[in-house]
């Protein structure tokens, strides 16, 4: 991936923390919050504490490459809740889409297939 492509990206990241804070009134506290426990509760989905599997939580959380994929299908989830804002009635409030992110992510079938797909098979084995 190139520098310009990272700056990109982390720009589109910052723009939509942005908007999400003002839409919700959240603070940049809240928001990294709400972000790590869709992380957690994500894993809390896949390998539950006091499993055999448990061990894996701790192995992925400390991989660098796990918080690039994370972050990377966060941002696209949370487009995805920008537009339906946009085109809706709905009011953003913090509740809401704390709600909705860390429930969605934790239950998406899709997240699930793209983390087996493309951290398990590909990123998890990078250096």
């Amino acid at each position: 991936m190139n520098a310009t492509r990272i700056a990109r990206q982390r720009l589109q990241k910052d723009e939509q923390m942005a908007t999400v804070m003002k839409l919700t009134g959240i603070t940049q506290d809240e928001y990294n919050m709400v972000f790590v426990e869709s992380a957690c509760r994500f894993m809390d989905e896949l390998y539950p504490i006091g499993s055999t599997f448990e061990k894996y939580r701790k192995i992925y959380f400390a991989d660098p490459n796990f918080w690039a994929w994370f972050t990377t299908e966060w941002n696209a989830f949370e487009n995805g809740f920008l537009l339906m804002v946009r085109t809706t009635d709905i009011k953003p409030t913090h509740e809401f889409w704390s709600s909705q992110m860390m429930n969605t992510i934790a239950h998406d079938a899709s997240f699930e297939n793209n983390f087996h797909k493309n951290y398990i098979k590909i990123l998890s084995h990078k250096p």
